[in-house]
């Protein structure tokens, strides 16, 4: 839910218990178990609305702090995550640079050895031409 229409139905909620709150001015006793009061039910109204709201944004408040405990822990976590896949992508690069190396000198060899079979055959030093290729 957006910001703009959370605000909006907690203010409609608020004018809604302000409303019954006005209404109801009478006199009641309240027992508390030790004391006994009496009091306006207007007071007893948004006494209650107010340590509810209270409750509300304790629990919330504590819910907000272990999901930023959380979100810190797991940002934690994929930076690790992150620093072992650069290791593992840094190692298999080099391991195919090595291989790719050792495939080219082994390349170069060969052809080492193919041109002194052909100079052995023909009897002259190869000098590769247009046609070679």
């Amino acid at each position: 839910m957006k910001n703009g229409t959370r605000f909006f139905i907690g203010f409609v909620f608020l004018v809604l218990i302000i409303i019954f709150a006005v209404i109801n001015t009478d006199v009641v006793h309240i027992n508390f178990g030790i004391m006994a009061v009496a009091m306006p039910l207007i007071y007893v109204i948004l006494g209650s609305t107010a340590v509810g709201a209270i409750i509300v944004s304790l629990l919330w408040f504590s819910s907000y702090l272990n999901q930023r405990k959380e979100m810190k822990q797991l940002k934690a976590e994929k930076a690790e995550y992150v620093q072992k896949l650069d290791q593992m992508v840094d190692h298999e690069v080099r391991l195919k640079e090595q291989q790719f190396t050792q495939e080219i000198a082994e390349k170069d060899r060969r052809i080492a050895e193919l041109e002194s079979e052909f100079s052995a055959l023909k009897g002259e030093p190869f000098t590769p031409t247009s046609e070679d290729y």
